[in-house]
């Protein structure tokens, strides 16, 4: 820091000296008593971000990655970009655009999977049939109202059923959820993250639909990931974000696959 300050003032003092054309400065104003100086903490954060280009840069050429994806090597390992690097671990849709370097953090990566990936699937399991539980019981009530409802009309129209039995007049029916229900509520979910990610990474919406699909669907091939929009230093809460986003999906999809087996069966 002291040589890298001494360069600067000496070079400060050249430029200075060639524009007052003089080879110093010999005029009285050498005492003013104020330096050029950058603080240490500045400067060892200017370094570490010249290196982390650097690295950036040089793992760049080595992969060979398309220009498209440059916005993936400058990220910075923040708690919001590991919590989303966390979620594509357990949930095995494994975007590849952020990865441990060292040799601990490989192995912690696949500690962490082996204890993370059964716990994903109890929670995806239990959490799928509870949510499908709730969902066929509120469609049935809904449909059981609805019924009610008509039931009524018609009796009032026709007057010929004023004397059954209330038993036969709320009798409550279990309906299945039809499959074309169970995809429209998965298509409005991806429809959603369509128009978020569309807004944050500046995709077109097509291409945050497949996106949104190829993430619920766990493929996770790669070529489209939550970028710099979304994972800079000062947009932090996006990330976060994207990994709620991910879990939530991944229940919603689970729960539409159990309707839909329910349903076929």
């Amino acid at each position: 820091t002291d040589e890298f300050n001494w360069m600067l003032n000496a070079s400060f003092e050249l430029r200075y000296a060639l524009w007052r054309g003089m080879l110093s400065r010999l005029d009285g104003n050498d005492n003013v008593g104020w330096r050029v100086q950058v603080h240490i903490e500045k400067f060892d954060r200017l370094i570490e971000d010249e290196l982390a280009r650097m690295q950036a840069e040089q793992e760049k050429l080595m992969d060979k990655h398309d220009p498209k994806t440059d916005a993936v090597y400058n990220q910075k390992w923040t708690f919001s970009t590991a919590m989303l690097y966390s979620a594509t671990v357990i949930s095995t849709v494994g975007y590849g655009n952020i990865t441990p370097k060292s040799i601990l953090g490989k192995l912690t990566t696949c500690l962490y999977a082996v204890i993370g990936i059964p716990l994903m699937i109890m929670y995806l399991a239990n959490t799928g049939d509870l949510l499908a539980f709730l969902f066929v019981k509120y469609y049935s009530a809904t449909r059981n109202l609805a019924d009610r409802i008509i039931k009524q009309q018609s009796q009032q129209r026709q007057q010929q059923l004023t004397n059954l039995p209330s038993e036969l007049k709320h009798r409550t029916v279990q309906y299945p959820v039809p499959i074309t229900a169970t995809l429209g509520i998965l298509t409005l979910y991806i429809v959603a993250g369509a128009v978020l990610f569309s807004n944050w990474e500046g995709w077109s919406y097509i291409d945050a639909a497949y996106f949104s699909f190829i993430t619920f669907s766990t493929i996770g091939l790669g070529d489209l990931v939550p970028g710099k929009g979304t994972l800079t230093d000062n947009e932090n809460g996006k990330s976060i974000l994207c990994a709620l986003y991910l879990l939530y999906g991944l229940v919603l999809t689970t729960m539409c696959f159990k309707l839909v087996q329910d349903d076929l069966f």
